[in-house]
């Protein structure tokens, strides 16, 4: 945080305190352009994802956070949801995460990864025979 910090002039980073930190380096200058271009390219990226309404039976796998960890029961029903995207899906739980599996248990974001590209390697061969 203190190198980030030591980019920003002194009238932005003595407001360390909060969210006027936050809205200061949003607004100065040297805020990579490139942030703000993601951030824009994620309406874009929320639209292509609301489009798509099946992946017939390409492997899907839909790792949740642990509902005891960070309970919130809509976000339960979304994830549910996503399972009806393919005929071959299947739900896994990261049972000590909240929001951010990749961080909290990287080997259970790396885990479903690997066992979706199993999937999909099998479902070549059986269609290749």
């Amino acid at each position: 945080m203190a190198t980030l910090l030591g980019q920003f002039p002194r009238s932005i980073t003595a407001v360390a305190g909060g969210s006027e930190l936050l809205l200061g380096v949003l607004g100065h200058p040297a805020y990579p352009a490139g942030v703000v271009g993601r951030r824009q390219g994620h309406v874009g990226s929320l639209d292509q994802a609301g489009a798509v309404h099946s992946f017939g039976a390409l492997p899907l796998i839909v790792l949740s956070r642990d509902p005891l960890v960070d309970p919130d029961p809509d976000w339960q029903r979304n994830q549910t949801e996503l399972l009806k995207l393919s005929s071959s899906s299947q739900q896994l739980f990261a049972d000590k995460s909240g929001h951010s599996i990749e961080f909290d248990q990287p080997d259970a974001a790396v885990g479903a990864i690997e066992k979706t590209v199993e999937q999909a390697r099998a479902q070549t061969l059986v269609a290749a025979r």
